[in-house]
């Protein structure tokens, strides 16, 4: 039965249940039946909507239905768990059980943004640079070249404020005596330069002004002064990739099988290393970047599982060692400690991928940038995370190292 509903719960118009069509045409069919029902203000329901008679048309209607008007005493306050009233708060208003509004001119704030700890730093007074950093966010992290010479300006201003003032001081107390200081503040040993141009124009000074500024100096002191230069180099770099395909490799003793193509729908090109013949090894050079920094690189290995045997909650492990030659050094450098790495736990079937764990730093001899690293690879089949007794095809090795930021 449709209806209409007044603002009273009382009040109801009821459309008679013979008076329901289903469009327009069973509507016409009834009426002609039955003339005498149709009278002007009649209402019925034709399909999913209503009309009324005027005494010529029907005319469309829409049914509107009110409810009881209610009370705020009703409408409960609304909590962090609950739905219900809210007031809205005036512009800056800092009170409980409000709602800021989308003018509110707390939420159009033009200030730089604060980073990590949310404190505004200018200095190296104000923040520690290095902290900043590990809480700093991936982003963040990602600054303009602008930014990081801005902060390498901040920290090496602080670190040789104190130089700048032992110049002033010996002004005001010898004339002469400043300016020898002041330019010992260009070198990293301005105790030794401060000293000699004391002593060359004043008799017997030259100690006195080599302490002042030795004891200056303790001050970050000259262990800090180094300890803060490698934290600034540290955080002036990034963790960069190199890829080595195994075709790059060369035999050692013993070594493993031939460059082959393992095939299944697509192809790679692998080195078979075997489970059950110790220590099979590859030597692989790689042209170590002009942009590294730092002594250490790690290591893991890629490759495929090739037998029909494949791991079962076993493990493969490689070794890596290397030596690093340039212009006139020998090939026969001594390589640096192996370092191992391997993959453990590992249960899959043929022609599936594995990469082994990144290794622990591998100290690789006298590494140095553009220069050539002789790497040797080994498949440790003696070592105790070395489980599984089939071979595996060695892909590639991938080498991280750390890449300077600025020269």
């Amino acid at each position: 039965m449709g209806g209409f509903f007044n603002g009273s719960s009382s009040s109801v118009f009821v459309i008679n249940t013979a008076h329901v069509f289903a469009d327009d045409a069973a509507r016409d069919v009834y009426f002609t039946a039955n003339p005498t029902e149709k009278v002007t203000g009649l209402l019925i329901s034709v399909g999913s909507g209503y009309q009324e008679w005027d005494g010529a048309t029907w005319g469309a209607k829409t049914a509107v239905v009110q409810g009881n008007a209610g009370s705020d005493a009703t409408v409960v306050d609304a909590t962090t768990t609950a739905k219900g009233k809210v007031e809205l708060a005036t512009d800056g208003e800092d009170a409980a059980n409000v709602v800021v509004q989308g003018n509110d001119s707390r939420l159009d704030d033009a200030r730089n943004p604060l980073i990590a700890t949310q404190t505004a730093a200018t200095s190296l007074a104000d923040a520690d640079v290095s902290v900043w950093y590990i809480n700093a966010t991936t982003v963040l992290r990602k600054v303009s070249y602008a930014s990081i010479k801005t902060l390498f300006q901040a920290i090496t201003d602080a670190l040789y404020a104190p130089l700048s003032h032992v110049g002033s001081a010996a002004t005001g107390a010898h004339t002469g005596l400043g300016s020898a200081a002041a330019a010992a503040t260009t070198d990293f040993t301005p105790a030794a330069h401060a000293g000699a141009a004391a002593s060359s124009s004043h008799s017997g000074l030259g100690a006195a002004a080599a302490l002042a500024v030795s004891t200056s100096i303790a001050t970050p002191g000259v262990d800090t002064k180094l300890a803060t230069e490698k934290s600034v180099r540290d955080i002036m770099s990034i963790s960069a990739y190199e890829f080595l395909p195994v075709e790059w490799g060369l035999d050692g003793d013993p070594a493993p099988d031939a460059v082959g193509t393992l095939s299944s729908t697509n192809k790679v090109v692998i080195r078979k290393f075997a489970g059950t013949v110790e220590n099979q090894a590859l030597f692989i050079p790689w042209s170590v970047p002009n942009d590294l920094t730092g002594s250490t690189v790690s290591f893991r290995v890629i490759g495929f599982v090739t037998e029909a045997t494949g791991p079962s909650s076993e493990g493969i492990a490689f070794s890596l060692a290397g030596a690093s030659v340039g212009d006139g050094d020998l090939l026969g450098a001594t390589l640096g400690t192996a370092v191992v790495t391997a993959k453990t736990g590992f249960t899959a079937a043929t022609y599936a991928r594995f990469a082994t764990a990144w290794s622990s730093a591998v100290t690789i001899t006298n590494l140095l940038a553009g220069e050539t690293a002789l790497l040797k690879l080994i498949r440790v089949q003696d070592n105790g995370s070395d489980t599984y007794g089939q071979k595996v095809g060695v892909y590639a090795v991938e080498i991280k190292y750390s890449e300077a930021l600025v020269a």
